[in-house]
């Protein structure tokens, strides 16, 4: 019997998210003269963008295509685009397992090399937005390191946990070293993830990292957001009314300059969002 346990196994964070997470920042005009110059900046430096302009299927693959190269799956339509969340009035979410998962995640947790760029667009929502609920793998790390350190040097071990995926998953750690000391984060939807037993007693400062490092913004129809999915995990939230959202994974196109992963350094107050 394997001595590793899931996800399920750790009850779900029901604590309140500290108010100072929750971020405020200017969006940039998605299909406007020098989006993808405006969006590359910001995401070396939060690794976060909030758009605007996303009106339509057709204008989020638009977007899409100049900022990525979409990586296809089996929900994928001919744009490269999955539908996520829709829904009609009386039906509650639907989530996916690649980007809108009960728990957050980050994209393609399962694969050997996940996709390095995340869009989420909102196409129609409800009158108080959809709730997108995000975590910050740089604050959670910072965290680890500030609050348990030898839980931050468990994560970051190469057998830390099995991610599920296809052909069986792939074995990773939560924090993967790069080049210059930079780090990626690797987060798994609660019950897709095995953890070897010495991150499993640790569970616990994992759990209560991500409460500190989580916060929830809210995308009205034609909002948007652009992840770097080295540093983010998000997933939708249940919010009455009818929503209809499309998403895109795939590698960053040559005029979106990302380095590996995020730099560890102490963290600003703001979170770019």
């Amino acid at each position: 019997m394997s001595t590793c346990m899931t996800t399920a196994d750790a009850a779900p964070i029901r604590r309140r998210v500290p108010a100072r997470a929750r971020p405020v920042s200017p969006a940039v005009q998605a299909l406007g003269k020098g989006a993808v110059q405006q969006c590359s900046q910001e995401l070396r430096r939060w690794g976060t963008v909030r758009l605007e302009g996303l009106t339509d299927r057709d204008a989020a693959a638009r977007f899409a295509a100049r900022v990525m190269r979409i990586q296809r799956s089996p929900e994928s339509g001919p744009d490269g685009l999955a539908s996520t969340g829709k829904t009609s009035t009386r039906q509650a979410i639907t989530s996916t397992r690649t980007v809108a998962p009960v728990s957050p995640a980050t994209a393609g947790a399962g694969q050997a090399d996940p996709p390095r760029l995340v869009l989420l667009a909102c196409l129609r929502a409800p009158t108080h937005g959809v709730p997108v609920r995000l975590v910050d793998g740089r604050r959670v790390y910072r965290e680890l390191q500030r609050r348990y350190p030898v839980s931050a040097v468990v994560f970051s071990d190469e057998a830390a946990a099995l991610f599920a995926g296809r052909g069986g998953g792939v074995r990773s750690p939560v924090f993967a070293r790069g080049t210059d000391g930079r780090v990626a984060f690797r987060m798994g939807a609660r019950g897709c993830v095995r953890w070897c037993p010495a991150a499993a007693v640790r569970l616990g400062d994992l759990e209560e990292a991500v409460r500190m490092a989580s916060c929830t913004v809210h995308l009205r129809a034609g909002q948007g957001l652009l992840l770097d999915n080295h540093r983010w995990a998000s997933c939708l939230l249940r919010a009455a009314g009818p929503r209809r959202l499309v998403h895109a994974a795939g590698a960053e196109q040559l005029a979106i300059t990302l380095p590996y992963g995020f730099s560890p350094a102490p963290l600003s107050t703001r979170s770019g969002l």
